[in-house]
């Protein structure tokens, strides 16, 4: 057995033990045994999964982006009757036990890379286990005077455990993929990041930002038999999603979301549009609505942010440029999306890049203090 899937044998494990203990009540978020709370799309990517498994990609009810369906259409081929019940339950077991210690390892190896030391990488894996229990406590300590919010922490808490069906999980693992792969695969095989990226691409639309790291570092290193590799490994499910968004909405940049379905979420938000810069302002509000100590973390996660950067840079240029330049721009550029600020699944593509730059804090003031005792 390799390294890799000695990590992931670890954290497989790990991951599989707090499933259990949340089956059984520990944390309590309102189910017991298998019984878990479907999330607001897996309806639609339930809808999408089936009759793609019969061929029909021009299904009037396809107005997401097809990339988690297209993976998950399979289920059908075994279970043609499989019920929306069990599609649920299977596909976010897949998420949670498969393709987040998957991704976990992936996170390991990156942070590995930067920092040198295994410790560091641990460290790195287990504040992302950690981060929906902490988040279940920053809930209530900053949230739990509300009334009926305990739903809503519960559901947020499932999402940042990777339980629940839907596309977020996947896109995040691409993109750790697509990172991870980048400066490891030869030319002759960039096809097959083109390839991962486009699989983003058409999970998660949001997920382009990863195309930008990819072209800056193929046109800073001059490496054109690279890019132009990666280019035709992406235009083939690219060009799909358009072709299909196109047949079904019209409309070449709607990536799969209808005009009725931005139309209605403008409409129940009170925006004039399910995507805009104005629906990043809803925070500020909202934090003033809930609790203005919410700002205080804010603060010292921003301070935080600024050191671990500095030291961050002199480490790894590359893993800099994800974790600090294009992880804050993907975050603000979600916060566009009316739901956004809701749904913490959505920031869950570059939590890991958040947490690299927080264990480059304290690797600084580790550091820092070795010198001063020196």
């Amino acid at each position: 057995m390799n390294r890799f899937w000695k990590i992931f044998l670890i954290i497989f494990c790990l991951k599989l033990i707090l499933v259990i203990l949340l089956f059984n009540g520990l944390p309590d978020l309102g189910f017991r045994g298998f019984d878990l709370p479907r999330g607001g799309d897996t309806l639609e990517y339930y809808e999408m999964s089936k009759s793609i498994s019969k061929f029909e990609l021009f299904n009037p009810r396809h107005f997401m982006p097809f990339g988690f369906s297209l993976i998950a259409s399979p289920l059908f081929w075994f279970k043609a009757n499989l019920s929306l019940e069990l599609f649920n339950l299977i596909t976010a077991l897949i998420n949670g036990l498969i393709l987040l210690p998957l991704a976990l390892t992936l996170i390991f190896l990156i942070s590995q890379r930067v920092f040198k030391r295994s410790f560091y990488s641990w460290l790195t894996v287990l504040l992302f286990i950690l981060t929906p229990y902490f988040f279940l406590i920053f809930g209530k300590l900053f949230l739990g005077s509300l009334n009926n919010l305990d739903s809503f922490i519960a559901s947020r808490t499932l999402q940042l455990m990777w339980l629940q069906a839907g596309s977020d999980y996947l896109a995040a693992f691409l993109i750790y993929l697509a990172v991870f792969s980048f400066s490891r695969l030869r030319a002759n095989y960039f096809y097959l990041i083109g390839l991962i990226t486009a699989l983003a691409f058409i999970t998660r639309p949001q997920n382009s930002i990863i195309i930008i790291f990819i072209l800056f570092f193929l046109a800073y290193g001059k490496e054109l038999k690279k890019l132009g590799r990666f280019v035709l490994g992406f235009l083939p499910l690219f060009l799909m999603q358009i072709f299909i968004s196109f047949k079904l909405t019209g409309s070449l940049t709607s990536f799969g979301y209808s005009p009725e379905f931005n139309e209605n979420v403008a409409n129940i938000s009170g925006q004039t549009s399910y995507f805009s810069p104005l629906n990043s302002l809803k925070i500020f509000s909202y934090i003033s609505e809930v609790n203005l100590m919410i700002y205080l973390p804010l603060i010292i996660f921003l301070a935080i942010f600024i050191l671990g950067a500095l030291h961050l840079k002199k480490e790894d240029f590359q893993i800099f440029v994800v974790s600090v330049i294009l992880s804050p721009l993907y975050a603000v550029l979600i916060t566009f999306f009316e739901p956004a600020y809701r749904n913490p699944r959505y920031f869950i593509p570059v939590l890991p890049f958040f947490i690299i730059i927080f264990i480059s804090f304290i690797e600084y003031l580790i550091k820092k203090s070795y010198v001063k005792g020196t």
